[in-house]
């Protein structure tokens, strides 16, 4: 992985959209046999944002995911990393991004 020792990897926000800040793209919602997978990809030096994942069966009320059960690939050339959510089978469901600053 590289780095600058001694220095901050981290890219200021430089304001306007927060999301096109902290995500590399459009999230996506895949449904499975085994219930959907959310993916999303995150900028790595995008420290300045605060970014969670939600579930909703109803797009009213919405509850967070909890990180320790999504997986995540980096890709230290790139520059992201991947996160991926699996959402029950068998329920109805919605998935979004918010993102705060920090």
């Amino acid at each position: 992985i590289t780095g600058n020792p001694g220095t901050s990897d981290s890219t200021p926000f430089p304001g306007g959209s927060l999301l096109a800040y902290a995500l590399a793209g459009e999230p996506t919602l895949i449904p499975t046999a085994l219930g959907s997978t959310f993916n999303y990809v995150t900028n790595l030096t995008a420290d300045n944002a605060l970014i969670q994942v939600q579930q909703s069966s109803d797009l009213e009320t919405w509850k967070d995911v909890d990180l320790n059960t999504q997986t995540q690939v980096l890709n230290a050339l790139a520059g992201t990393r991947t996160f991926t959510v699996t959402l029950p089978q068998g329920t109805t469901g919605f998935a979004r991004v918010t993102v705060v600053q920090r």
